[in-house]
C-alpha cells in the first residue's frame, strides 16, 4: 500500500493545480434558499453535493497518501482537520468557479488532446496498480470526474498564467519602490561560528562559566565537543538562514560578532555559541526584478479575486 501511496501523492501533483487565496469567501446564508442537490451556487452555477463529496474524498486520499490514514481524525480547536478540510474545499472550489466564469469570458480553451495527455500521464504515473484504481472507483473518482478536474484546474491555470496574470501592468519603478521599501527580505546574511555540544547540561554550565572567565573557546571545544567540529575546535564555518534546526538558528543570529551565547538547547543536546563573523550581501535590484514584479502581479490578482468575491452572488450551505 505503500507504493500506492507515493504513486498518488505524485499523480495528485498533475491535477490539483489550486490557486491559494487567503480570504474566505463572503456567502449569503439566510432568506436564500439553495436548490436541491446543491451545496453552493456561484452567480447561477450550482456545485453540487456529489461533485463535492468526490473532491472531497480526493483531497482525503491525498493527504492521506502523504501524511498517513486517520490523520484527518486528529482534532484542532475542537474541530477535527476533516472538517476543515471540507470547508476549504468547498471555499476552493467556489473560488475555482469564479475563476472559470472568467476564463469562459476570455474565451480561454483547453483542448481534447491536452486533457487526454494529462490523463495519460496521470494513469502512467500510477501505473498498473489494480488495488489503487479500486480505491478511486470506490470513492467514485472515476475517468469522467478525473477529466472533469483537469478541464477546470487547466481553465483556471491557464487563464492565470497566459490571459490576467502577464497583463496585470507593473512598472519597474513599482519594483524598485517595492524593492527599496522591504530592503531587508534582498539580502543575504551568513554568520560564522563555534560552538560546543555536549549531552550534560551541568558540564554545558560549568564550560559556561569557564568561557566567561575568558578559557579559549576552541581548546575546551576540543576537549569536550560531543560531534564531528570537535576536531576543528567547533568551528561550524559559515551558514545562511535555514540551514540549522530553528531552536539553534535563531539566537545565533541574534548574537553580535564576538558575543557568546548563553545554553542553547536543541534536539540535538546543549550548545554553547561563539559568533566569530558575519556577512551581508545585498542582492542586487537587476537580479531580484522579475521575481519583484511577479510577486507585484500574485498580490494584483489576489485583490482582483477578492473583488470578484465581493461583486459575486454566492449562497453556500452552512452545513457540510
Amino acid at each position: 500500500m505503500n507504493t500506492i501511496k507515493r504513486k498518488f501523492a505524485l499523480a495528485m501533483a498533475i491535477i490539483m493545480v489550486m490557486i491559494t487565496v487567503l480570504a474566505a469567501c463572503t456567502s449569503e446564508k439566510a432568506s436564500a434558499k439553495l436548490p436541491d442537490g446543491a451545496i453552493a451556487v456561484v452567480n447561477n452555477t450550482v456545485i453540487s453535493i456529489d461533485e463535492f463529496n468526490k473532491m472531497v474524498a480526493l483531497q482525503k486520499l491525498s493527504y492521506e497518501a502523504q501524511l498517513g490514514p486517520g490523520i484527518l481524525n486528529e482534532v484542532v480547536d475542537g474541530v477535527t482537520l476533516l472538517d476543515l478540510l471540507k470547508q476549504n474545499v468547498l471555499d476552493q472550489m467556489i473560488m475555482d468557479e469564479l475563476v472559470i466564469q472568467q476564463a469562459v469570458k476570455k474565451n480561454v480553451e483547453i483542448t481534447e488532446e491536452e486533457v487526454m495527455s494529462s490523463y495519460e500521464t496521470f494513469l502512467s504515473m500510477l501505473g498498473e496498480d489494480e488495488d489503487f484504481l479500486q480505491v478511486l472507483q470506490e470513492n467514485g473518482l472515476d475517468e469522467d470526474f478525473i477529466k472533469n478536474v483537469i478541464i477546470r484546474k487547466s481553465l483556471i491555470t491557464e487563464f492565470y498564467a497566459n490571459e490576467y496574470f502577464y497583463s496585470i501592468e507593473v512598472s519597474e519603478e513599482d519594483a524598485r519602490e517595492h524593492y527599496e521599501t522591504n530592503i531587508e527580505l534582498y539580502k543575504n546574511e551568513q554568520v560564522r561560528a563555534r560552538h560546543i555540544l555536549i549531552s550534560d547540561e551541568e558540564l554545558a554550565k560549568e564550560l559556561l562559566e569557564r568561557l566567561k572567565n575568558g578559557e579559549d573557546f576552541a581548546a575546551l571545544a576540543k576537549q569536550y565537543g560531543e560531534d564531528g567540529t570537535k576536531e576543528v575546535g567547533g568551528d561550524l564555518d559559515y551558514f545562511s538562514r535555514g540551514r540549522m534546526v530553528p531552536e539553534f538558528e535563531e539566537p545565533v543570529f541574534k548574537l553580535e560578532v564576538g558575543q557568546l551565547s548563553d545554553i542553547i538547547q536543541s534536539r540535538f543536546g546543549y550548545h554553547l555559541v561563539l559568533l566569530e563573523d558575519r556577512i551581508v550581501d545585498e542582492i542586487p535590484f537587476e537580479e531580484e526584478k522579475q521575481y519583484i514584479m511577479d510577486e507585484l502581479r500574485s498580490i494584483a490578482f489576489e485583490k482582483h479575486l477578492q473583488e470578484l468575491q465581493e461583486n459575486s452572488k454566492i449562497i453556500k450551505s452552512e452545513k457540510l
